[in-house]
């Protein structure tokens, strides 16, 4: 295993050049190359993913996420930092900063 990864809400994130992702029935599927596990992001997964097309500041990901669906903040924060964490882990999230 390597460094833990550090991600805060300053830090930018966007996909690696070398993802591998297929959307299957209106689903992303992710494999890692590095550890050869896979994601099957289910709505908002595949949104927050679609996201990440572009670097973006996980502060402002998670705003974007608050407003579409307008839902509590701190959850959101939450969930969207422990999947960015997860996916960072298996190298299918490109993190800048900390």
């Amino acid at each position: 295993m390597g460094e833990p990864i550090t991600m805060t809400l300053s830090s930018v994130v966007c996909w690696p050049p070398d993802a591998f992702a297929a959307t299957v029935d209106g689903r992303v599927v992710l494999m890692s190359q590095k550890h050869g596990n896979y994601y099957d992001l289910g709505g908002i997964g595949s949104n927050v993913w679609q996201r990440l097309a572009m670097p973006v500041r996980v502060e402002v990901l998670c705003r974007a996420l608050t407003e579409e669906y307008e839902g509590d903040p701190l959850v959101i924060q939450r969930d969207v930092m422990a999947l960015l964490g997860r996916l960072a882990e298996d190298a299918l999230v490109e993190v800048r900063g900390g």
